[in-house]
């Protein structure tokens, strides 16, 4: 018995010794003969491999690292089990190398963060690996709808500034759920002059949905190159803490599609630093889109802050100044300019906007909200406020009047600027290109409104609700005047109130002649004295 013991003792060291001789002796995959305590060779990373190539291999790493030499039992896995049972079966490089990459740096693919060499055709294969990182087993695409998801996969720019001389063009098929964030791109002195800097061009059956561009300067340069970003028929794309900065065209212009909204963001075609001149040829967001937003944002040095030309769209905290010395009624109609056109003013819904010195053109309003805005007049501009355009297509009937509410708005003269005009008006017709339907009008509101502009001489302050009170003395007959107060000539209500200083019994009526449409007059039976007070209303009338 004690014989067998000693037998088989002597041969389980022999084995062992074995196994450590050659354990100590085999090498690493790379070649290596280092080790970490449990015999899992450490993550290495060449000088030009991210660390962040997947999310797998970037744990693991971590984990590597936080392991220390007294450290017992093996090493856990980040998916579960052990580095012994599972990293010897398949190397860490190879499994990487397999995987697309989900957060993609440009300074790691070629491109120059200084800005100083063309970094174009390294930003094009970046956006190409954000589509390489779509997720097969989770895609949203069908075969009638073939986008790739790609899961949230970012373009991270970190902080970089990147030199480009042609636009960064995002590939087809479209893609959902991706960002781009956190660096600048700089036009190039060579940049074609119509294109963006960023291009999400529409294909037939492709478009880009749920995107984030996010905390990006779009900048054009000193040479004032072409425009910044470009959505076309694409869907829920975000523009958030942006500045759009020299362009030479349009900051943000989106054709199509739907719901883009924009947030937190600047646009400008000159900085305060010197480099250009306030008043630019450019337009800040053009919006041709439906149900889009933009909110908390700034425009300046442009000749159009928005313009636009789709229904149901929100301008929130709004702030545009500094869009040139133009005259409306001859600058326009060669090239419109001021705070926002809305070419299609349907749905269109303007709140807490600030107007420094620029106009706000509607045309053919219908189903429009102003309110809580401020327009701040008397620099430059001759027009002031808001003017309403009438366009009539050739052998179309008269545009109606329908459904604009302009209310709790404040009009204020520009301070400590030496005026360069005397006079200045709220709201206005422009009837050029054509004129509304005097015999109707549906749902139209100007009231409440603040005028502070003394030193002005106030064409009109109009809106479609007045009221008036004046005395007379031994009058049969009182007339009260309101064309220098309502919007339209019609009158379609009419209530008036009389105090008379004598109790002598008195009969009155009111009546109005079709030569003077907005001058109410009130008769008396007999001479009196007293009080009127007048209120009229034009808000709705012609339709029964």
């Amino acid at each position: 018995m004690m014989m067998t013991f000693q037998t088989a003792f002597a041969v389980t060291v022999c084995v062992l010794g074995l196994s450590l001789c050659w354990a100590a002796a085999a090498p690493n995959a790379d070649g290596g003969g280092d080790r970490t305590t449990d015999g899992v060779p450490p993550r290495r990373f060449t000088p030009t491999e991210s660390r962040a190539t997947t999310h797998v291999g970037h744990a693991q790493h971590l984990f590597q690292q936080r392991r220390r030499p007294g450290d017992r039992g093996p090493a856990l896995d980040p998916r579960g089990g052990s580095t012994t049972a599972r990293g010897r079966a398949c190397d860490s490089a190879s499994r990487a190398a397999a995987l697309p990459e989900y957060v993609v740096n440009p300074a790691e693919h070629g491109a120059d963060p200084t800005g100083v060499a063309d970094s174009t055709a390294a930003l094009q294969h970046c956006v190409e690996l954000l589509w390489n990182a779509s997720r097969p087993s989770g895609s949203l695409g069908t075969a009638s709808d073939p986008q790739l998801d790609l899961g949230g996969a970012t373009l991270d720019l970190a902080g970089g500034v990147y030199l480009i001389s042609s636009p960064i063009v995002f590939p087809t098929p479209g893609a959902r759920n991706f960002q781009v964030r956190g660096g600048t791109l700089r036009a190039a002195s060579t940049f074609p002059e119509s294109r963006f800097l960023f291009e999400l061009n529409y294909t037939e059956a492709s478009y880009v949905e749920n995107a984030v561009f996010q905390d990006i300067v779009f900048d054009g340069g000193r040479w004032l190159r072409g425009g910044g970003l470009c959505s076309a028929e694409n869907l829920h794309v975000r523009v958030q803490g942006c500045w759009f900065l020299r362009f030479g065209t349009t900051g943000l212009f989106v054709l199509n599609g739907h719901e883009l909204y924009v947030d937190d963001t600047w646009l400008s075609q000159a900085t305060f630093a010197g480099d250009g001149t306030c008043g630019g040829n450019g337009t800040g967001i053009e919006l041709r889109q439906a149900d889009g937003s933009v909110t908390n944002s700034v425009i300046f040095c442009t000749k159009l802050g928005v313009h636009l030309d789709g229904g149901n769209v929100v301008l929130e905290n709004l702030h545009v100044y500094n869009t040139g010395h133009y005259t409306y009624r001859e600058d326009f109609k060669t090239m419109p300019f001021g705070a926002v056109w809305a070419h299609y003013a349907n749905g269109i819904r303007i709140i807490g906007g600030y107007f420094d010195d620029c106009i706000v053109v509607l045309d053919n309003p219908s189903d429009v909200v102003i309110t809580a805005s401020t327009w701040l007049v008397g620099g430059w501009n001759y027009e002031g406020g808001l003017v309403l355009r009438a366009v009539q297509a050739h052998g179309a009937p008269q545009p109606i009047l329908r459904g604009l509410r302009v209310t709790d708005s404040y009009m204020r003269r520009m301070p400590s600027f030496p005026s360069k005009v005397t006079k200045t008006q709220f709201v206005w017709f422009d009837g050029n290109q054509g004129k509304f339907n005097d015999s109707y009008m549906v749902d139209v509101v100007l009231a409440d409104n603040i005028f502070d502009i003394a030193g002005l001489d106030v064409l009109s302050a109009r809106a479609t609700q007045a009221h008036t009170s004046v005395t007379f003395a031994n009058a049969t007959l009182v007339q009260v005047d309101f064309s220098d107060q309502l919007l339209m000539s019609v009158l379609a209500a009419v209530q008036y109130s009389v105090v008379f200083d004598s109790p002598t019994p008195m009969s009155s009526h009111s009546y109005q002649l079709p030569s003077a449409p907005l001058t109410v007059f009130v008769a008396f039976s007999a001479p009196a004295s007293g009080l009127l007070t007048v209120d009229v209303d034009q808000s709705q009338y012609g339709f029964q």
